[in-house]
């Protein structure tokens, strides 16, 4: 439960302030511990849902992964594979 409120404020806040400094993330959301909002972070990023860049040795920004608008072929073909 407490897992699913973190992701869905970085998720959130992200969707808003795109991209963030991992360390402003963090203390934006005092009411959860660092662990807590780093764990969210690692587990989305794995999952390819955030992205991750290093800025600086121990500097990192968090950003969400652009969802890609599907292919204009794979919207217009039918169970056959060919085109309608």
């Amino acid at each position: 439960m407490r897992t699913a409120m973190i992701e869905s404020a970085v998720r959130m806040e992200l969707y808003r302030n795109r991209p963030c400094a991992l360390r402003a993330l963090s203390e934006r959301f005092s009411q959860f511990s660092w662990n807590e909002v780093f764990a969210v972070i690692d587990r989305l990023s794995r999952k390819g849902t955030l992205v991750l860049h290093r800025r600086a040795e121990f500097d990192y920004e968090v950003s969400t992964r652009p969802i890609p608008a599907p292919s204009l072929a794979r919207l217009n073909m039918g169970r056959e594979g060919v085109f309608r």
